[in-house]
């Protein structure tokens, strides 16, 4: 039984690494370098894919994410990125810490 444990967590860590990772690194690159509202778009579709409830919107000069009753706004796509990705809940926890 414990042998079929580690099959199963080795298997996941290769699914993981091969595919997960390029392609979450890959939405993750092509999403910066787009402007406005694509990058709204892949921004919302990364949070869809990997089961963040975070989503944002572009308006005038500024991007506002938005997830359950907290909203924020940014104005740099890459802090928006890499801050807001796992939503604001998680955010406020690292800040917190």
């Amino acid at each position: 039984m414990k042998t079929n444990i580690n099959k199963q967590n080795f298997y996941k860590k290769l699914f993981n690494y091969f595919l997960t990772t390029p392609v979450k690194r890959f939405l993750f690159n092509l999403t910066i370098k787009l402007d406005k509202n694509l990058y709204s778009f892949f921004f919302n579709f990364y949070s869809f894919l990997y089961g963040k409830k975070v989503k944002i919107l572009h308006q005038k000069k500024f991007f506002y994410t938005t997830n359950n009753n907290m909203s924020w706004r940014f104005f740099h796509k890459n802090q928006g990125l890499m801050a807001y990705s796992d939503g604001l809940l998680q955010r406020s926890l690292k800040l917190k810490k």
